[in-house]
């Protein structure tokens, strides 16, 4: 049988049987479902319009199995892809269940996003990202690999707005935040350019800060925070700049 239905302002189409385990009285689909502009979230973190093939089947003591290509063709964000959200979907809380003798939905997925084409906003950062993503084995454990890049978007700290030259993240299926960052920004502040450039891991990353025309790291750092020159602050900006991790300064400002 073939079904048609509509998502939002795209189509799902359905095909295939499904039978009923006579034992468990579980389904046993085997369906290929065809999607075009269908407004999904896939993972959570990434709704947008998807184009592709999937197919969801299930066997004797196996769980559900969920594989395909999906493409996004438009979309935004309206969570942290450096956190995810501990709630399911009702499709997923229907084949995810607690008792481990009872069949959970698994995934082997290709998410293609073509160049800039998702809008990624989270806190401080705004930027069009492309990129090819692998999202495999369950809800409760997500495993994703795979590269997001961009060329442009905005970094806010702070009331300066850094441009971005170059972003890249490369995505640790073992654990999110060991998933590796390249990143080059910059921003014009009190007539100095000043470059941004972080790499590393996310749960160790290292970053720099310099300055065209040249000043030392002190006087780039007085200018991001308070935007005055070094000699122009007050005994509390002097504490503060002493005292103060910028890297770390920047990625606190998420909530």
């Amino acid at each position: 049988k073939k079904l048609l239905g509509h998502l939002k302002e795209g189509t799902l189409s359905v095909e295939g049987t499904t039978a009923f385990n006579p034992q468990t009285l579980l389904p046993q689909p085997q369906l290929s479902l065809t999607l075009k502009n269908a407004r999904l979230s896939v993972p959570q973190w990434m709704t947008g319009s998807y184009t592709g093939q999937l197919h969801l089947t299930s066997h004797t003591d196996t769980p559900f199995a969920l594989a395909g290509q999906l493409e996004l063709s438009t979309g935004r964000n309206l969570q942290s892809f450096l956190g995810r959200s501990t709630q399911y979907t009702a499709f997923e809380q229907l084949l995810s269940r607690e008792k481990p003798d009872e069949p959970t939905l698994s995934f082997d997925l290709t998410l293609v996003i073509p160049s800039e084409s998702f809008q990624a906003t989270y806190a401080f950062l705004t930027t069009p990202i492309g990129g090819k993503l692998s999202l495999k084995h369950s809800p409760e454990n997500p495993q994703v690999s795979g590269v997001i890049h961009s060329s442009s978007g905005i970094l806010r700290f702070r009331n300066h707005e850094f441009s971005i030259q170059d972003l890249e993240l490369r995505f640790d299926p073992t654990h999110l935040w060991k998933s590796r960052l390249f990143l080059q920004a910059q921003s014009t502040i009190q007539g100095y350019l000043i470059k941004l450039n972080v790499h590393g891991i996310l749960e160790n990353y290292e970053y720099e800060f310099t300055s065209v025309p040249f000043l030392p790291k002190r006087q780039v750092l007085a200018l991001i925070l308070f935007g005055r020159q070094h000699e122009d602050l007050t005994d509390a900006d002097q504490t503060e700049l002493l005292q103060i991790d910028l890297g770390n300064a920047i990625i606190q400002q998420m909530p």
